[in-house]
């Protein structure tokens, strides 16, 4: 009930500041304003349990990963002076929301470092939360980039390579920490990646994708053999 309350105070604070008003005129500046909010329950969390109060402190950090998830979403799709800066200084991106996404991205794998680090479980499992979203991050972003309508040929191709790529990384990346949500998701965007190719770059070629199919099932055989003998 206390978490609960917080999270509706902050929210009426907010209303009663004006950010009703954000609502019509700029969306991205409401979605801006929720990240104090996260920031406080991020310490009020740790505060309780810094104080032995762990069964209290538990549901504190569910919205402090709710809070932060809808702010930097909702602030790269809808705050507008974010696009221009990315506009102004990058201008190959042509102001995409995707690169923002990627970014955020970025953000929430420094935040799962830095959470790592922590001796508290609860704060651990905050980390996790935000590397369960990371994989979708990138490769969905990577995904629609490649399927940007004003594009050059030049980015489509770079981008439909670097789809198939990044799967990859993500599927070796879980293997040392037992990550399923970056196995399985790097595993679908793989397929996806393989089937781009497959129609854009390899037009009429479907030995390669048949090659790669044989050796990823001779590679599991090979992996469960080792592991009978073994």
């Amino acid at each position: 009930m206390y978490a609960v309350t917080a999270a509706l105070f902050c929210l009426a604070t907010l209303l009663r500041m004006g950010v009703l008003d954000c609502l019509d005129r700029d969306k991205g500046r409401f979605f801006l304003y929720l990240i104090p909010c996260a920031v406080l329950f991020m310490a009020a969390g740790f505060a309780f349990e810094r104080r032995k109060m762990a069964d209290d402190s538990r549901y504190f950090y569910p919205f402090a990963v709710a809070f932060t998830l809808a702010a930097l979403s909702g602030a790269a799709v809808y705050h507008e002076p974010w696009v221009r800066l990315l506009k102004r200084v990058l201008p190959w991106t042509h102001g995409q929301i995707e690169y923002l996404f990627i970014l955020n991205a970025g953000v929430y794998f420094v935040v799962d470092r830095i959470c790592d680090f922590s001796s508290s479980l609860q704060v651990r499992t905050v980390g996790k939360s935000f590397r369960f979203v990371i994989p979708g991050h990138v490769m969905t972003s990577l995904l629609l980039l490649s399927l940007y309508e004003d594009a050059s040929l030049l980015e489509a191709r770079v981008f439909e390579w670097l789809l198939p790529a990044a799967a990859c990384v993500f599927v070796f990346a879980s293997i040392p920490r037992q990550m399923k949500n970056f196995l399985v998701s790097g595993l679908v965007f793989l397929a996806i990646g393989v089937y781009r190719l497959q129609q854009e770059v390899f037009p009429n070629r479907g030995l390669w994708p048949v090659f790669l199919l044989t050796c990823g099932l001779a590679l599991m055989l090979g992996r469960r053999t080792m592991r009978r003998c073994g």
